[in-house]
């Protein structure tokens, strides 16, 4: 499944931990601020296949990580 795919399901204020370990990358925030980030649009972060679900313990709250490749 790709990160697109599961943006999709969830909620606009549903936190989420994405890390991509090739490219040492980690961005953290809501689906909206993703979503809405250069980083991630420039990037094509959206198209990157997910390897690993779970939760992390974030300052903000519980968040969906989800690590990609």
């Amino acid at each position: 499944m790709r990160v697109n795919e599961v943006l999709t399901r969830v909620d606009e204020d549903e936190l989420f931990d994405i890390r991509c370990k090739s490219w040492n990358f980690c961005i953290q925030g809501t689906k909206w601020e993703i979503t809405h980030s250069d980083t991630f649009m420039d990037n094509h972060f959206g198209d990157m296949l997910v390897t690993h679900i779970e939760v992390n313990d974030l300052s903000r709250g519980h968040a969906i990580m989800l690590l990609v490749d």
